[in-house]
């Protein structure tokens, strides 16, 4: 289905945008219906001189193709999965071959973007340039189960050590990248294989991010400040916990071991602070008391400190992470 759409610019803009490189918008939809018209007409509002969206459906059974229609530049619905893909991979494969832009952003649904973003974005590539530039889109929590995002992100930023070392390339261990919003240049992409080369892989995102560290050393994660939204599992506990099930498993398979170690003894601390202090109350001194209500502070704040800027703040997040811990762990 090819749809034209007249881009939406401010008036007098073409003259000063016409030196951007053009861009191809892939969204890989499946059932987003609740979604998708957010998401695209954030997109189709963007200040840029020269992009095209393209929507890219796995054979939706809601409205999903039909609210894209007014927005989109291109549909591709194709519910044939071939062995070996995972149903993203392939949906992002396929809208490639109708992409015409000299660069690649693929973006989920449920995202929403900023006027200013995809300029933001590319200025960013091209001034580092990178073969990826990604982000971890601003998360919007309301549901209580959605409180367990930004423990998950953060022992994500503990297993990278931190953004400064995944943007170094002579620090190959340290990678990452977020599947809701990754530009990649042309080039880079074909040179690395594309989605051909990462086709099973369930955390897209981290593989395409250890790749081109790996063999391009161009990789940039660069802040959001609010760029781009995103709502990850709204909908219900149990989307909540079999999504970072998923990715928890795969991407334990591809990191490095020192990430995974940073890992146990976070979690450790998480858990067993507010039980040491429950304890020491009965058993032990002030002293050790004391010691265990600051280590349990500590964590909080370094857990409020990261999340400040990179999703809607959780006092339960910051005070009762034990408990959430321990629910997804049960979970997993």
């Amino acid at each position: 289905i090819n749809i034209g759409q007249t881009e939406l610019l401010p008036q007098g803009a073409l003259g000063k945008l016409s030196n951007e490189p053009s861009v191809s918008i892939i969204v890989p939809t499946y059932n987003e219906e609740n979604n998708i018209e957010a998401c695209l007409r954030s997109l189709r509002a963007l200040e840029y001189s020269t992009y095209e969206i393209i929507v890219s459906d796995g054979g939706s059974k809601d409205r999903t193709v039909e609210l894209a229609k007014p927005f989109a530049d291109k549909i591709i619905v194709d519910s044939f999965l071939p062995e070996g893909w995972i149903g993203k991979n392939w949906g992002c494969h396929l809208g490639v071959q109708e992409a015409t832009g000299q660069l690649l952003l693929f973006t989920d649904a449920d995202t929403t973007h900023t006027r200013g973003s995809l300029r933001k974005a590319v200025k960013v590539m091209q001034q580092k340039n990178a073969a990826l530039v990604s982000m971890i889109p601003f998360q919007q929590m309301e549901r209580w189960w959605e409180k367990i995002i930004p423990i998950y992100f953060f022992l994500s930023f503990l297993v990278i050590g931190g953004k400064k070392r995944v943007n170094d390339p002579n620090k190959k261990d340290s990678f990452m990248a977020v599947g809701q919003y990754l530009l990649f240049s042309r080039e880079a992409y074909n040179k690395i294989g594309g989605h051909v080369n990462i086709k099973g892989s369930i955390v897209e995102d981290y593989a395409f991010a250890r790749v081109v560290k790996t063999l391009l050393g161009s990789l940039y994660l660069m802040d959001n400040h609010r760029l781009v939204s995103a709502r990850m599992y709204p909908d219900s506990v149990s989307q909540c916990w079999v999504g970072w099930k998923k990715c928890l498993y795969a991407g334990l398979r591809i990191t490095p071991g020192r990430g995974i170690i940073f890992i146990v003894f976070f979690v450790l601390w998480a858990l067993f602070a507010p039980f040491t202090i429950i304890l020491t109350i009965f058993f032990g001194s002030w002293i050790t008391i004391t010691i265990m209500s600051i280590s349990y502070c500590l964590y909080s704040l370094i857990l409020a400190h990261y999340w400040n800027s990179r999703g809607q703040k959780s006092l339960i997040t910051y005070l009762c992470y034990p408990l959430l811990l321990i629910l997804s762990l049960i979970h997993i």
